[in-house]
C-alpha cells in the first residue's frame, strides 16, 4: 500500500481557520447589534406622549412631550370668552385612565376641577368652557392660570399650558 501525500499540506486547516473566521464575524456583529438594542430599550425617555389643544375644534396647539417640554402659553381674550377649549392627551397613543383637568394658580392652588369618564379610543377629547375661565381669572384678579393634566398613567400632573388674559381680539399662543 501506499502512504498518501497530500498535495496540498494545510490546505483543509486554512479552509477550517478560513469559516471560522467568516462564521464568527457576523455572529460577534449581531450580538453586539442585540446588546445595543437591549440597552437602549432602558432609556428614560419617554416617548409618544402627545399634547392637542383646540379652540373650537380648531387647533390651536400641538405639543409632542418627548421633544418639547416647555411650557406655552395660551392667550384668551373677551372675543373667546363663548369659546369651548379641548383638550387632547395622548400615551403613546392611548388615551389615560381616570383623567382629569385643573386649573391652578401661581400658588399651586385648585382653582377648578373637571374630571372626565375614561374613554375608548373613539373620544379622548375633555373639553370646558371658555367663560368659566375666564370668568375664574376675572375673580381672581386676570391672574395667569395653569391647565394641569392628571391621570392614572401621570398620577403627578403635569402643566399643559399657562393661560393668560389678553387684551387683543383673538386669541394666540
Amino acid at each position: 500500500m501506499m502512504d498518501s501525500v497530500d498535495p496540498f499540506p494545510g490546505l483543509f486547516i486554512l479552509k477550517i481557520t478560513t469559516m471560522q473566521t467568516f462564521i464568527k464575524k457576523p455572529v460577534t456583529g449581531f450580538l453586539l447589534l442585540a446588546i445595543c438594542l437591549g440597552f437602549s430599550s432602558f432609556s428614560d425617555r419617554k416617548g409618544g406622549d402627545s399634547l392637542e389643544i383646540y379652540l373650537n375644534n380648531k387647533l390651536v396647539l400641538e405639543q409632542f412631550m418627548y421633544r418639547d417640554k416647555s411650557v406655552k402659553s395660551l392667550v384668551l381674550t373677551d372675543a373667546n370668552y363663548n369659546d369651548k377649549l379641548s383638550i387632547r392627551y395622548s400615551h403613546c397613543g392611548q388615551p389615560g385612565k381616570e383623567r382629569s383637568i385643573t386649573l391652578k394658580d401661581a400658588q399651586d392652588r385648585i382653582v377648578k376641577k373637571w374630571t372626565f369618564a375614561n374613554a375608548g379610543n373613539s373620544n379622548t377629547t375633555m373639553s370646558c368652557d371658555v367663560k368659566e375661565i375666564m370668568d375664574l381669572q376675572k375673580t381672581k384678579g386676570n391672574i395667569t392660570l395653569r391647565l394641569c393634566y392628571t391621570s392614572v398613567e401621570l398620577p403627578n400632573g403635569l402643566v399643559l399650558v399657562s393661560i393668560t388674559k389678553g387684551s387683543s381680539s383673538v386669541a394666540s399662543r
